[in-house]
């Protein structure tokens, strides 16, 4: 099923999903999931926006429940940089 097209339907939509019990992760649950990485497998579903390449990097949140990002990793002219796509 498509996701929805207008801005108001999708938060609607965001708004619904919360309020059904999932998950809240943090920028904290996220780099810690990331540090302490247990796997990382290429993300064949990412579509990389800066010229990286797209990984799935799972470990513990926080909390150590098992959290997987989905990442862009790329070089810019800074240095080696990061994008997280996805929280699954």
């Amino acid at each position: 099923m498509a996701g929805p097209s207008a801005a108001g339907e999708a938060l609607r939509w965001a708004r619904e999903a919360l309020g059904g019990g999932q998950r809240g992760i943090t920028a904290a649950d996220m780099k810690s999931s990331i540090k302490k990485a247990t796997g990382c497998e290429a993300h064949a579903g990412g579509i990389p926006r800066f010229g990286g390449t797209c990984w799935r990097v799972t470990g513990p949140s926080l909390d150590e429940i098992a959290t997987a990002i989905g990442v862009e990793v790329y070089v810019d002219h800074l240095g080696k940089r990061l994008i997280v796509v996805t929280v699954f």
